[in-house]
Parts: C-alpha cells; sequence; structure tokens
C-alpha cells in the first residue's frame, strides 16, 4: 500500500513540473513550436475546407493541444469583386477556457492586417513584431502567419492561418 501510494506520489509531482515546464517556455521556445505545428494545421485545413462549425473545432482542438499558444486564427481569401468578405474565426485563451470570435471587415478589416497582407505579399510564413492586438486577443503578441494556397480560388489564396503567442510589452 505504502508503495502504490509513493508512485502514485512521484507521477502526480513529475506530471506536475512538466505541466510546469511547458507553461515557462521561452519566447524562442514558443516560436519554435508554433513553426514545428501550425504546417500541419495549414495542410490540414486546405485538404478539408470544413465548414465553419468544423474549423472551430478543429481550431480549439488545435489550441487544446498546444497549451503555450495563446490564439489561433484563419482568415479566407479576399473574395472576387463584389462579393462580401467572410469574417475571420480567432479562437483564444480567455478567462481559463477559449474563446471564438469572428473578425469581419470593415469593423476589422484583416486583409490589412500586417498578419494578413504580408505574408500574402511575400508567398511565405512569418512572423510579425510584437504589437498589442486590441480586437482579437486583448494583448501583446507575436503572430506567425501562414499563407494557404489551393480550394479552387481565383487567384490560387484559400486564406491564411495564424497562431499568436503571448509577449511582454515593448519597453520605450
Amino acid at each position: 500500500m505504502i508503495k502504490s501510494i509513493s508512485l502514485l506520489a512521484i507521477f502526480v509531482t513529475v506530471g506536475f513540473f512538466s505541466g510546469c515546464a511547458t507553461h515557462q517556455m521561452t519566447q524562442s521556445q514558443k516560436e519554435a513550436l508554433v513553426e514545428r505545428v501550425l504546417p500541419g494545421m495549414a495542410e490540414s485545413l486546405v485538404e478539408q475546407q470544413p465548414r465553419q462549425e468544423e474549423m472551430e473545432t478543429m481550431l480549439k482542438d488545435y489550441l487544446k493541444s498546444n497549451p503555450e499558444i495563446y490564439g489561433i486564427a484563419f482568415a479566407p481569401a479576399r473574395p472576387q469583386r463584389g462579393a462580401n468578405p467572410k469574417p475571420a474565426l480567432y479562437v483564444s485563451r480567455r478567462m481559463g477556457g477559449l474563446a471564438t470570435t469572428e473578425l469581419m471587415p470593415p469593423n476589422y478589416d484583416y486583409f490589412r492586417m500586417a498578419w494578413y497582407k504580408l505574408p500574402v505579399k511575400e508567398i511565405q510564413a512569418r512572423w510579425t513584431s510584437p504589437y498589442f492586438d486590441e480586437d482579437g486577443g486583448n494583448i501583446w503578441m507575436k503572430t506567425y502567419s501562414i499563407p494557404m494556397f489551393g480550394g479552387g480560388s481565383p487567384e490560387g489564396l484559400y486564406g491564411v492561418v495564424t497562431s499568436d503567442i503571448r509577449v511582454s510589452a515593448p519597453r520605450n
């Protein structure tokens, strides 16, 4: 009996400390994590082209699997001339849970945001500089964005998927 209690205490202690270690990753470790896991999400989104409900579930599952990441978004490509833009879907950590927000032009014109327009223009994944995101996460963050191509859009762009990590406010 004492032996099994001791083993349980060891497992709980190891689990506790390994859990603490994941939440104390350095910024560069978090960036490396995002760069490793987000391309798989991008590939899944292009292959599956989920409807909004399925998309929300996929984004939430991504955050549940990656507790060091603050938020994730899918922003669809700009529609053809005359069509209304679709909202970007953003899932982030809030008050101990996950919250979903629709970011919609013109109130939130994601087509003009650095996290959207620069990777699309450069046709490659990239990090933003640190910024305070008032409309999505309401925190200081850095965003890693991947432009996704395929999905039958006329220009070939399906959308942009992002991951956000929390950063400290810059010092003046």
